[in-house]
């Protein structure tokens, strides 16, 4: 995300934007000047998975998502791979709203889970790895970023 945002400042039209990163722990990249707002996390990394902590999550982030769109008007949503993104990629394409997403460099034979849900709601889809085309055939290669 932190190479994806040194790109996206380059462009005069995106001057007057504000940026908003949704992230599931304050560790993740958040640029200076963004909102960063944090949503609950459905799973640690190395722990079991709970359906009640993944309604509960889900629900956090439909309630966040919400407040969020209707305190500013947020146009586009651009995720770089984590499912934590799907949930609110789901709101925004309810709402008529753009969603790019930029599958994970680290793929290159298989598909991740989220880039397999996102692949269906994303506007524009981008893969880092030309051997990415073969899983995602209407996706765009962007090269890593």
């Amino acid at each position: 995300m932190a190479r994806l945002f040194a790109c996206l400042q380059h462009h005069s039209e995106l001057s007057s934007c504000k940026f908003v990163t949704l992230n599931d722990t304050d560790k993740c990249f958040s640029p200076q000047g963004a909102e960063r707002v944090l949503l609950q996390q459905v799973r640690s990394k190395y722990g079991s998975f709970s359906v009640l902590k993944a309604i509960s999550s889900v629900g956090s982030a439909l309630f966040s998502v919400v407040a969020l769109m209707g305190r500013l008007d947020c146009r586009i949503l651009i995720s770089t791979g984590p499912g934590i993104a799907i949930v609110p990629a789901l709101m925004f394409r309810l709402m008529g709203r753009q969603v790019i997403h930029v599958e994970t460099w680290s793929r290159f034979n298989t598909c991740s889970f989220s880039g397999k849900v996102m692949y269906r709601l994303s506007t524009k889809f981008y893969v880092q790895n030309k051997e990415q085309l073969r899983r995602y055939p209407k996706a765009v290669w962007s090269g890593r970023l």
